[in-house]
């Protein structure tokens, strides 16, 4: 949701590079049955180490470009106020990429408590994941 004045070259760079990583990575559904195979796994109380590296990179990849600790991301929120599914879209895609950013790069089996935080968190991330016309409404 922007507020004020039409928005800067910046925040527009940072409207769109959102919806092109939005539309690059779940236009074509590979990303959300890479998510729902770990969610399987884990619930399986499967090994996912080998899930956490992909031919397309790590798995935490996927949510690095919704990352909410980016500069630009701090710069923009100064300005505008986004809106909040936006906003908790962005939040799960965070703390997911906080677990699992270092998994893929290690091969080793990620420790059960770091296994217990992200089934949720992917759970839920599958539950707000809209489709591609919902999130660029949120970016209006």
């Amino acid at each position: 949701m922007r507020n004020g004045p039409p928005p800067t070259p910046e925040i527009q760079e940072f409207y769109t590079g959102l919806q092109k990583s939005f539309a690059n990575l779940f236009s074509h559904k590979r990303c959300k049955r890479d998510i729902a195979e770990v969610i399987n796994s884990l619930e399986r109380k499967q090994l996912i180490a080998d899930l956490m590296q992909s031919a397309k990179g790590s798995f935490s990849t996927i949510f690095l470009p919704f990352h909410v600790g980016t500069p630009q991301f701090a710069t923009v929120t100064k300005h505008v106020t986004l809106h909040p599914k936006l906003l908790r879209f962005c939040t799960l895609a965070t703390k997911i990429e906080g677990l699992t950013d270092t998994m893929g790069i290690t091969g080793k089996e990620p420790d059960e408590g770091d296994k217990t935080k992200l089934l949720p968190l992917l759970k839920e991330f599958l539950v707000t994941l809209p489709a591609p016309e919902e999130f660029d409404s949120w970016l209006q």
